[in-house]
């Protein structure tokens, strides 16, 4: 966010196999919420949708999110891929959450 990749209010989108798509908002402090539920990174945000997805708790193997795969983020008019991201973020600060 920070470095203008993200921005408060834009939508991350997640494809789960046979489930459908799903949807998130980031956050002014850098949270994600879905669902009306606040996270503090993509993979705690992305955890809850797979649990969502399959409509049962999840064992913590089963819902390990690699948040850089899963997430998709609307930026420029079009929908990139969060690891298409990733290789523009800056380096990481101790001053921002480590996933932005």
């Amino acid at each position: 966010m920070k470095k203008g990749l993200l921005s408060p209010g834009a939508v991350l989108e997640a494809s789960v196999a046979g489930a459908g798509t799903y949807s998130a908002t980031v956050l002014p402090d850098g949270y994600i919420e879905y669902a009306g539920a606040s996270y503090k990174t993509p993979s705690g945000a992305g955890a809850a949708v797979k649990e969502t997805a399959a409509g049962r708790s999840l064992a913590p193997k089963e819902k390990a999110t690699d948040a850089w795969q899963f997430w998709r983020a609307w930026i420029s008019r079009r929908l990139r891929s969060s690891s298409v991201t990733r290789a523009q973020r800056p380096p990481r600060s101790t001053f921002a959450p480590t996933w932005y």
